[in-house]
């Protein structure tokens, strides 16, 4: 026991066929704990990076713990292809997550944003709330927004707001037309649904 007396460091529990190990134990740096008939699980620490590699299958990480919580602890938490040559997600402490696709970042957050480097596909609504902005452009000059009780379009910048369409309509909650440009035809104004001014090609 290192003062010189006797402790059990590991022995055989023939009552429930397993070995059991009542104190701790050390792989040196690289030495790994293989797991499997083919080692395909292997677990160890390169002197500077600590590995957890799967070659077969998928890793599973079942959670057993009565909190619902399954901890993965570190500073720095790196998910890798089994080759371990390609990132799939990376979170950093006091930094960012980062999520890949086929090497690439897509998507990373920040202290407060979430960057999306790409195209951004959503398959049900966007939901933001009142006085919250949709900034587009690289000076946040197209501004979207509803104040809580009425909705903006703001060209906040230099240029102009131009809205380009065949057919643009202008119509109330009920669906009855305000306003109507044809392309190429009339502008009509409305009032109460019913059409009252027009223009035509000669005035």
């Amino acid at each position: 026991d290192g003062s010189g007396g006797t402790t059990a460091y590991f022995y055989l529990d023939g009552s429930e066929v397993v070995t059991r190990f009542p104190k701790d134990i050390r792989f040196e740096d690289s030495a790994k704990a293989n797991f499997g008939a083919s080692g395909d699980l292997k677990i160890y620490h390169d002197g500077t990076n600590s590995h957890i590699t799967n070659n077969t299958g998928y890793l599973a990480i079942l959670n057993q713990l009565a909190d619902g919580y399954t901890y993965i602890q570190g500073d720095t938490v790196q998910l890798r292809t089994n080759t371990g040559n390609e990132p799939l997600l990376t979170a950093v402490k006091d930094g960012a997550v980062t999520l890949y696709y086929n090497h690439a970042a897509k998507i990373a957050t920040a202290s407060g944003s979430v960057s999306i480097t790409g195209q951004l596909d959503l398959s049900s609504h966007l939901d933001m709330p009142d006085n919250a902005k949709l900034l587009l452009g690289t000076g946040d000059d197209l501004q979207i927004f509803h104040d809580g009780s009425n909705s903006f379009i703001s060209e906040a910048g230099t240029g102009g707001l131009k809205i380009l369409s065949g057919d643009v309509y202008i119509r109330n909650p009920s669906d009855a037309d305000m306003i109507h440009a044809t392309s190429g035809g009339a502008v009509t104004l409305y009032h109460n649904a019913n059409a009252k001014l027009a223009t035509a090609s000669d005035g």
